[in-house]
């Protein structure tokens, strides 16, 4: 029915298809614009505000843009692009996770951010069987990958555990890992990979293992906004 005569099977209730909207908001009228006033700034757009867009977004999203922008140092005061911002506009990324990429050139630890942005960009890691054995077997093998540092440590143990098995299916498998999501994972870490080196000049085989600290120290200035802090209360 896409290109031509066909027929429409509804699986919800006609009381709810009568409440929804006539037409389907516009994409850039829900998602972050962050990225987006980004790439605009990048394409010399001055205005944001007056620049014709088919949908205008709102006002609110916007300005939350312009803020997260400014966090990330990708703007000045007067709101132009820095020389920041132009390096993260190179990278087909989120801005903050192309903030910490370029961050992890400063630590000495590129080819693990490469790695955890990579995998980041991939869903369903880590595999859930349904059988409660195999649940336990699955359990154990994601702990064997375990990082105390966290989450984005054990991401990186397990491409480079992954890299070292030759990327086998069959290893994957044995370790209930999505061997589709690591090859997804792989592929955008290649693109990355030849996107710094020839656009922004970067050595992405710095590395900075076994030591972990330079690392931590790279998401912690690359993903400050996620940052928590302990507060104590009375």
């Amino acid at each position: 029915g896409r290109t031509g005569p066909g027929k429409c099977y509804r699986i919800y209730l006609e009381k709810s298809f009568l409440h929804f909207d006539p037409v389907t908001v516009p994409e850039i009228q829900r998602v972050n614009m962050t990225q987006v006033v980004l790439q605009l700034k990048d394409l010399g757009v001055r205005s944001i505000l007056d620049f014709p867009l088919p949908s205008p977004p709102s006002l609110v999203s916007i300005k939350q843009a312009f803020q997260v922008l400014l966090m990330l140092k990708a703007l000045d005061k007067d709101q132009n692009l820095t020389e920041h911002g132009r390096n993260m506009a190179q990278l087909p990324l989120f801005p903050q996770l192309g903030h910490l990429l370029l961050k992890s050139v400063e630590h000495q630890c590129v080819s693990e951010a490469l790695t955890a942005v990579s995998l980041l960009s991939s869903e369903n890691l880590f595999q859930q069987p349904f059988e409660e054995e195999a649940k336990m077997r699955a359990e154990r093998a994601r702990k064997s990958f375990a990082a105390r540092e966290g989450d984005l440590l054990t991401l990186v143990n397990v491409y480079e555990k992954w890299r070292e098995a030759k990327m086998d299916k069959g290893w994957a498998g044995r370790h209930y890992l999505s061997q589709r999501s690591l090859q997804h994972a792989h592929s955008v870490r290649d693109q990355l990979v030849s996107l710094l080196r020839s656009k922004l000049r970067v050595d992405t085989n710095v590395s900075c293992l076994p030591q972990k600290e330079p690392f931590l120290k790279c998401l912690a200035a690359g993903l400050f906004m996620n940052v928590a802090r302990k507060v104590t209360v009375d």
